[in-house]
């Protein structure tokens, strides 16, 4: 059987180009089932914490200047006042400074 050419009118059809990630699914889907997106019922994160310490002077790092206007990073830590107690990293009351 001869095929069909473009001289009789007919043309075969192309089947559909199928993108390389679906045929990469198509693979491991039945080895890895679908996608682990969790437990609709589990409770959220926690919220990050905004009472974090500074290594160097135990204030809040809150109360810092970052600055990032260069490759390195540089952290200003805020003057200290006199008769102000800072907790140690331990959590426990420290020196007045």
């Amino acid at each position: 059987m001869a095929k069909p050419t473009a001289a009789s009118g007919e043309s075969t059809p192309k089947a559909p180009r199928v993108p390389w990630y679906e045929r990469l699914d198509r693979i491991f889907y039945p080895i890895l089932g679908p996608s682990q997106v969790g437990d609709p019922n589990e409770p959220p994160p926690p919220p990050i914490r905004t009472d974090l310490r500074c290594p160097l002077c135990h204030n809040l790092m809150s109360d810092h200047e970052v600055k990032r206007s260069t490759v390195i990073g540089r952290l200003y830590c805020p003057p200290t006042t006199p008769g102000r107690v800072v907790l140690d990293p331990t959590g426990s009351r420290g020196e007045e400074q």
